[in-house]
């Protein structure tokens, strides 16, 4: 007979019999009521401390400091009120007392009576964390956990409180510095507004220097032919006192606008920039003076009337030099204008920035936005931390050593209810490889089906999002596979002291596994005991199924997994080998009287 028939007729035992289906339906929901339970129970509780009740006592007084009335207890109970990291309470200190003792407070939190005093001399201020392990201690844990948040709320509320008493409202300051950081961008605007017009105004005159340029050539020409190109001047003259009049008009509105430049951007400034424009402005009107004087004369003179003379024209080539040299030194003044304003408007607009960035890091007057910034306050220096294959949530990173235990319960539980070898085939000629094979295999569909339930409890109704979903049920029905043959080795070893000697196994391999803490952290024993395990070599392949990580590692958890199935399935050989040794004792059993 065929091991697979033999694990057929194991099973077919429970077929017409409501009450043993439903024994094997309760093994099957072993791993789920087991693992599925606790890892519900247990999935995120740090993500859900804002439900843990704790007492808060404000006992300060307040200080006095420079004339102004400090209170940083109020302020760090504010802070944490504002916040969501717990279900605060403020209470009396006798009400927190007796609340932590009956375990109506998870613990209490008490500022003393000399909170600011404290901080306002030179002692160092302190706080009280009031718990009591009798009501859990993992309730302590998580507020040792939590601690380091509550530290930052409590610096931020030395700082906000601090800042108080050197410059008082802090209000008045916060919004005096935002008015400043709004005045500076504006004045960023005019700047760069001034910079393109000095750019506008440069390339004015510029143009206005060839104009004079060409006006000198033709005021040169004019005195070499005056005498035999007299009628074609007096045809030429209207031309040439509108240039004269239009460029009088430009350098006029040219020193007028530069001067209102110097006004806006240098009044009180002794900056080079700022002396570099004054220069430019006393060029300006000095320009401005010449060449009205040069219009003037050139609208009196009328070469028509015989006004015009040598010494005359002599004078106009003069003046018209003179206005060549004084636009090219405008020229110049106005091209440092504009790099001058291009550099102020830079420079204006990193102080708008500085000033709105300054802004944002005042602490505020609004507990609910101190709390919020206490991490940058309390902790100038950010740690970055870098996982490489991070779990997120407790439970997920529980699951493996959840799964382990839930899959060795299903073992234990499976073979009080199926039987470790078919007593009719022991008593038979079937080969005894095949009598202990045939006890194994039933246990195999029972743990596909519970595989299934658990870990579509964990992965759909928790949320466990395994990495490799496929690799995480392949590997758990391995586990599963090699702890059964484990507990029907047992089970024939000893009968139904087997599964105490499970439930033996099962306390030793829960901390020998590492799966909790760092095997590091157990004592010799376990650490002895922890590669010897198998659920240590399950835990190990599941972290890297779920969160992540190197395969080698998992193709080497694999392999001595199925070397522990390997060997457990050889042992029940033997003892079923041994088993079928008939015995005058096992014929004639002993009965107690």
């Amino acid at each position: 007979m065929t091991a697979l028939r033999l694990a057929l007729l194991e099973l077919r035992r429970f077929r017409g019999r409501p009450l043993r289906c439903v024994v094997l339906g309760l093994v099957v929901a072993v791993p789920i009521l087991v693992g599925g339970l606790a890892l519900w129970s247990q999935w995120d509780p740090y993500g859900s401390t804002e439900r843990i009740p704790v007492a808060l006592v404000d006992r300060d007084t307040g200080a006095v400091v420079e004339g102004r009335h400090i209170d940083a207890g109020a302020e760090l109970a504010g802070q944490l009120q504002a916040g969501d990291a717990f279900d605060w309470h403020p209470v009396t200190e006798t009400e927190a007392i007796r609340g932590v003792t009956e375990g109506d407070y998870a613990f209490a939190v008490v500022v003393p009576a000399d909170f600011s005093r404290a901080l306002a001399g030179s002692e160092r201020p302190h706080v009280t964390v009031r718990r009591d392990d009798s009501n859990g201690y993992l309730s302590g844990v998580i507020a040792d956990t939590a601690a380091l948040d509550l530290r930052q709320q409590i610096d931020t509320a030395v700082y906000v409180t601090a800042a108080k008493a050197a410059v008082g409202d802090l209000t008045r300051l916060d919004t005096g510095v935002e008015q400043a950081a709004h005045a500076a961008g504006d004045l960023t605007d005019d700047a760069r507004n001034t910079a393109d017009q000095a750019d506008r105004l440069h390339t004015g005159l510029t143009d206005l220097e060839l104009a004079a340029q060409r006006l000198s050539e033709d005021v040169a020409d004019l005195r070499g032919d005056i005498r035999p190109a007299e009628s074609t001047l007096a045809g030429r003259w209207p031309a040439i006192q509108s240039d004269s009049r239009a460029a009088a008009e430009l350098t006029d509105g040219f020193a007028g606008r530069l001067s209102d430049i110097h006004g806006l951007l240098c009044d009180g400034d002794t900056g080079d920039a700022c002396r570099d424009l004054d220069a430019a402005v006393a060029d300006a009107r000095a320009i401005d003076d010449g060449v009205t004087t040069l219009d003037e004369d050139i609208q009196s003179l009328s070469p028509g009337g015989g006004g015009v003379t040598d010494g005359r024209i002599d004078d106009l080539v003069a003046e018209s030099q003179r206005l060549t040299g004084d636009t090219a030194a405008a020229r110049t003044g106005a091209e440092r204008l504009a790099e001058a304003t291009d550099d102020f408007a830079s420079e204006s607009g990193g102080l708008a920035d500085t000033l709105t960035g300054t802004a944002r890091s005042l602490p505020a007057m609004d507990p609910a936005r101190n709390a919020a910034i206490a991490d940058l306050l309390g902790s100038p220096v950010d740690v970055r931390n870098v996982n490489a294959h991070p779990a997120d949530v407790y439970g997920r990173g529980m699951a493996p050593l959840w799964f382990g235990i839930a899959l060795w319960l299903f073992a234990t539980a499976g073979y009080l209810v199926l039987r470790s070898c078919n007593p009719r085939a022991l008593a038979g000629r079937t080969r005894t490889a095949t009598i202990a094979l045939a006890g194994w295999l039933p246990s195999l569909p029972l743990a596909v089906a519970a595989v299934a339930i658990l870990y579509a409890a964990a992965g759909l109704g928790l949320g466990l999002d395994a990495v490799d979903p496929v690799a995480t049920v392949a590997v758990a029905l391995s586990g599963a596979a090699v702890f059964t043959a484990v507990g029907q080795l047992l089970r024939l070893v000893w009968g139904g002291m087997g599964g105490v000697a499970m439930l033996v196994l099962l306390t030793v391999q829960v901390p020998a596994s590492g799966g909790a803490y760092p095997i590091q952290t157990s004592p010799a024993f376990f650490q002895a005991l922890h590669p010897l395990m198998p659920m240590t070599y399950l835990v190990d392949a599941l972290r890297i199924t779920v969160t992540g990580g190197e395969p080698r590692r998992l193709w080497q958890a694999v392999l001595v997994l199925a070397v522990f199935g390997v060997a457990a399935l050889l042992a029940s050989t033997l003892v079923t080998a041994y088993r079928r040794r008939w015995t005058v004792a096992r014929l004639h059993p002993v009965t107690l009287p």
